[in-house]
Parts: C-alpha cells; structure tokens; sequence
C-alpha cells in the first residue's frame, strides 16, 4: 500500500477527496432526531362512570373489561386502576407484537365486555414515545428558601413554558407548598362525644317508641284488613251462590224461553197450514156451494111452479068430477 501510494499518488488523492466529499454529504443531509419512532407494546383502556365509587368502579367496569381484554392474544400483563368516576386498564404486550392488529382485537374485546348503561364508552389508546416527557429541566435560585423558590417557578417559570410553541403541558415535581397542622383537644372532643351520644340516645328512645308505636298500629292495621278480607270472603261466597241460583233460574227461564219460542214457531207454522187451507176452501169449496144454492133455488121454483100446475090440474078435475056426479 505505501508503494502504491508513493507510485500513485494521483489516484490516492482523487481517493482521500471523494471521502472527503461523500463525508461532508452525508453529514449536511442527515436528519437529527433525539426522539426515534419506537414500537412501545403498551396499551390503555380509559372508561368513565359519571358518579360511581371506587369499589363500584371496579366491580361493574374494571373486572369485566379485565375479564375481556386479558383473552388477547399477545397480552402479557393486564393492571387495572379503579378511581371515583373513572377506570383505566394498562394492557403489556410481547415485544414482538404486531400493535395494529393487537388493536383491533382489543376493541373487538371491548365491545363484547358488558358495562353499566350509564357508563361511558370506553377509549383505548396504543402508548408511544410522542406521549412522554421530552425535556426535563431544573430550577436553582441562590437565596431564596424551599417555599420561596417553588412560588417563583410556578409564578414565573412554568407560564414562560406554557407559553412556548409546541410546549403541550408543563408539570412541576418537587414544589414546596404550605400546609396547616391542626391538632384538637382529646378530652373537649371525648366530652363532645358524650354529649352527642346522649342526645343522640335520647332522640333514638323517642324514635324507637315512635318505631313501637307505628309497628303496633301496623299490626292492628293488619288484623282489622285480615278480618275485613274474611267478611269480604264470607259475602263473596254468599254472594257466589245467590248468583248460582240466579243462573240456574235464569238458565229455566233461557230453557223456558227456547220452549216458547219453538211452540210459537209450531203455532205460526199450524197457521200458516190453516191460511192456506182457508184460501183453498175460499177459492174451491165456496163457489161449489153457491153454486148447489142456487141449483136448490132452481128446484125449489120449479117445484113451486109444479105445485101451481098439480093444483090447477086438480080444479080441473075436480070441476069435471062434479060436473058428472051432477
């Protein structure tokens, strides 16, 4: 290599500059960045329960949802936080889980768990390095006590972050902040106690003959309505066979009816029969019978008229016969 060097030191140049170049190159076009894109298997699952304890918080939403998203495949730990009104579950995955599709099935796991009506709908976010802390800083002021120096950062300091561009919040650790001891007297408070349990004694003997009072009403309430029951039980039965009789009477009458009805049914038809048979005797019978009256009209005359010629005939003779025995 040195003799090559020695030999050519033409091309050894070219060489040590075109180094050189690409170095400034890459140098002048590589990114900075101090926080790289990090695949973090961590996941949370926030609910909140508007009014719920704690112990409510975590026996209606944190177990169930426990219960659901510990299924998954790829969870590793599953640790559940329970407080007033709200709930939040940390889901650890293996390192080399696919989080994308670990979300999907996290939220299908969700919706299959059975949560309180009024309970909110649950949100589930992938943890990454975008959500941490990107800077920390520390405060140092000579001269000025704990107190004094944590008043001035949260007067001073923390606004002047606050108000920086692209600053989303700023918490402070270690602040010094005043507090009141307040010790009370044992003895004003064992003599208190007493005091308040007397009354409260005496207002529970008052209550409690109250209490007596009412349940011995209530009693004497209860066997009156028992009493009122059996006399409604007993007219109810009285009542009940009245109204058998009365259904068997009216059934006799029905059946009397239905009888009557059937017999006016046979009367309208026997006069129906007798109608037509006086229309038939009106329409046959009655003009024969006209007609043989005046057949014996026709008779009677002629005998009347016979009877005249047998009467003339007999003065004739009898004129003749006289006539002769003269």
């Amino acid at each position: 290599m040195p003799k090559f060097s020695v030999k050519r030191p033409f091309v050894v140049l070219v060489g040590v500059i075109m180094v050189l170049l690409l170095g400034y190159v890459s140098f002048t076009r590589m990114a900075t960045d101090f926080l790289p894109n990090m695949n973090m298997p961590y996941m949370i699952v926030i609910t909140t329960y508007p009014g719920a304890s704690p112990e409510k918080v975590q026996n209606e939403v944190s177990e169930p949802l426990e219960s659901s998203v510990g299924t998954v495949n790829g969870v590793k730990n599953v640790v559940s936080t329970s407080s007033e009104n709200s709930s939040m579950i940390s889901l650890e995955f293996e390192d080399d889980t696919n989080m994308d599709a670990a979300m999907v099935k996290v939220s299908a796991a969700v919706n299959q768990a059975e949560l309180p009506e009024t309970a909110g709908e649950p949100m589930i976010m992938q943890i990454s390095a975008d959500m941490m802390a990107t800077m920390m800083t520390s405060v140092d002021y000579e001269g000025k006590s704990g107190y004094d120096l944590s008043k001035f950062v949260e007067d001073n300091i923390i606004p002047e972050l606050q108000r920086q561009d692209g600053v989303a919040s700023v918490d402070a650790a270690g602040m010094v902040e005043k507090s009141i001891e307040v010790k009370l007297d044992q003895d004003k408070i064992d003599d208190i106690n007493t005091k308040i349990l007397e009354k409260t004694n005496k207002t529970l003997a008052k209550a409690k003959k109250k209490l007596d009072q009412a349940e011995q009403k209530l009693n004497d309430g209860k066997e009156k309505l028992s009493r009122q029951q059996d006399k409604l039980k007993s007219q109810q039965d009285k009542q009940s066979g009245e109204l058998a009789k009365f259904s068997k009477m009216m059934n006799e009458a029905i059946a009397t009816k239905q009888a009557q009805t059937s017999e006016l049914t046979s009367l309208r038809a026997n006069r129906s029969a007798l109608k037509t048979e006086k229309k038939a005797y009106q329409d046959k019978i009655v003009p024969a019978y006209q007609q043989m009256n005046k057949m014996f009209e026709t008779l009677q005359q002629s005998f009347k008229e016979g009877e005249k010629a047998y009467q003339g005939i007999y003065q004739t003779v009898y004129q003749q016969v006289l006539i002769a025995a003269i």
